[in-house]
């Protein structure tokens, strides 16, 4: 289930912004800060006939690292900012970037770059009204989106390798890595996804003993005929996936309408 855009009359992007920041520094390399769509389709390696790559434009025009014209998209002053300046000035430039989008803004302001849960969830219902406030799934995304893009502020390119909890995205020309394997040969549709995506940081509600160290007692899930050990901070990302993508299979009765 898609992460929804509108809460009141605040709307948030549907692609992640250490997604697009990538996104920038390819397309800068290939083609110098202009480009078009088809372009742009072809570094990112997605399907000429896909949508995704529209809707990734339109994000980065809302957090104002693109702007557009009748020849096509320039990578703004702001945009360039985030990936070639000196580090005091990229987090600058950042937090900018990050306060382009509204809610995002209020929220930096109030609850600052590392809300817990409860935290999130009760700022959002002080500035929603009841009605647009989401509940638990989108909630969740909602928060999750939260952490990852607030989080852009002290990394360094590049800045993302994908996400686990709103959506996935193919390998970037240009950002390949010795560690990352071909799918294997008759894999399943599940099993590939897996290996063909590398998971940003997630919210940092784990203990320290989870980021420095391993667990004393792994911890066993089952996926159909597969059983993945949780162990270590890795292990915790692709077990969020694995646990996503078994709620998604189950019909809830908050999550659709009934027909």
């Amino acid at each position: 289930m898609v992460m929804e855009k509108r809460y009141g009359k605040f709307t948030v992007t549907g692609t992640r912004l250490g997604i697009l920041l990538d996104h920038v520094i390819a397309v800068n390399r290939e083609h110098s800060g202009a480009f078009d769509r088809k372009q742009f389709t072809e570094v990112i390696g997605a399907s000429p006939t896909s949508n995704g790559p529209a809707e990734k434009l339109n994000d980065m025009i809302d957090f104002g690292l693109l702007s557009k014209d009748d020849r096509g998209y320039a990578i703004t002053d702001l945009g360039g900012a985030s990936i070639h300046s000196d580090k005091v000035e990229r987090i600058a430039a950042i937090e900018k970037i990050i306060r382009k989008i509204p809610l995002w803004d209020l929220l930096l302001d109030s609850i600052g770059q590392n809300p817990d849960r409860e935290t999130f969830a009760q700022a959002l219902e002080q500035n929603l009204p009841n009605e647009d406030v989401p509940v638990t799934r989108n909630l969740d995304r909602l928060w999750h989106a939260y952490l990852e893009d607030v989080s852009c502020i002290t990394k360094t390119p590049p800045y993302s390798k994908g996400s686990a909890l709103l959506g996935r995205q193919k390998n970037m020309r240009g950002h390949s890595s010795k560690n990352v394997k071909s799918p294997k040969k008759n894999a399943t549709q599940f099993e590939t996804s897996i290996e063909q995506n590398q998971m940003t940081d997630t919210p940092k509600d784990r203990t320290s003993s989870i980021e420095h160290g391993l667990f004393k007692e792994p911890l066993i899930i089952e996926f159909g005929s597969m059983k993945f050990e949780v162990k270590d901070p890795l292990s915790i990302r692709f077990a969020r996936l694995l646990i996503e993508a078994k709620e998604d299979g189950l019909k809830r009765g908050d999550d659709y309408e009934k027909h």
